[in-house]
């Protein structure tokens, strides 16, 4: 729970594996410039990973390291935070299904050979907006937060729409 201290050790666990899949899409860019920027949505946040993801992951970082789950905490999270490191999490996989695409063996290859807005561009910008919507829902509110990871099992249902795009 993002409410109990005694959880934060392994919170912080899982926000620095967050933030590391923000540096890895921020590799595969640099490394696959030429084809990741045929889409435009996915050029686009791949820089705002670089420019904005990956430096309010680090701020992310620190701020989970020696506040806690205190007011401000939550009130970061919910403000920077939570975007910094859940939409850098789906960049690496949205880069990476991209390139997979473009394979020459690939049966898609036909869909990402021109430029232009791919499903892997439709796809970060909803992954974006399933944060927002995820992070906003929850309002820092304790009972609505419990209520979305527990009874609803929100971002389960999340990672299994994602695994069937």
């Amino acid at each position: 729970s993002y409410y109990e201290l005694d959880d934060q050790p392994l919170l912080w666990g899982d926000k620095l594996i967050h933030f590391s899949y923000a540096i890895i899409a921020a590799q595969q860019f640099r490394e696959a410039k030429a084809v990741l920027s045929r889409d435009p949505l996915l050029t686009f946040f791949n820089y705002v990973n670089m420019f904005v993801w990956i430096p309010g992951g680090i701020l992310t970082l620190y701020v989970a390291g020696f506040t806690g789950p205190s007011p401000s905490y939550h009130y970061y999270m919910g403000k920077v935070g939570g975007y910094c490191l859940s939409t850098g999490t789906a960049m690496a996989y949205c880069n990476r299904d991209f390139e997979e695409d473009c394979e020459p063996d690939s049966p898609r290859k036909e869909k990402v050979a021109s430029k232009g807005i791919s499903a892997h561009g439709v796809q970060i910008a909803f992954a974006f907006l399933f944060a927002v919507a995820y992070i906003n829902s929850a309002g820092g509110l304790r009972w609505v937060a419990d209520m979305l990871e527990y009874d609803w099992d929100y971002a389960a249902h999340l990672y299994t729409a994602y695994g069937a795009l």
